[in-house]
């Protein structure tokens, strides 16, 4: 898991899947969203095989991961061309449920050249 990341359009780090190891969030070019979850190990074994969360994420023009409701899971937050910020709350769940439905958190991002 350790090569094969140029395709990626964004990634992040942040565990993701709650087991209180930072995972690796991936955005790739499909607009497909992939967690490669900590497995323990070190080297090109330390992130396991990557499982989907989300389709449809080509129009975001940038991504980043916190807690930002205060729940204990880490989020998404996503601004898109037309400069609105939202916020996909993890849902606790896995695969394509992890991430719930957006809500929008701002407006006027267009300038901003990186959300962290």
């Amino acid at each position: 898991m350790g090569i094969g990341w140029n395709d990626a359009t964004a990634i992040c780090a942040a565990d993701v899947s709650g087991d209180g190891r930072v995972d690796v969030l991936a955005r790739f070019p499909d607009g497909n969203l992939y967690v490669y979850p900590h497995m323990g190990g070190t080297g090109t074994s330390t992130f396991g095989e990557r499982y989907q969360v989300g389709v449809g994420w080509n129009d975001a023009t940038a991504i980043s991961v916190a807690d930002l409701n205060g729940d204990g899971h880490v989020d998404i937050l996503a601004r898109f061309p037309d400069g609105n910020l939202y916020v996909y709350p993890n849902t606790g769940k896995t695969g394509t449920s992890t991430f719930g439905e957006r809500y929008q958190v701002g407006t006027g991002w267009n300038d901003a050249t990186a959300i962290t």
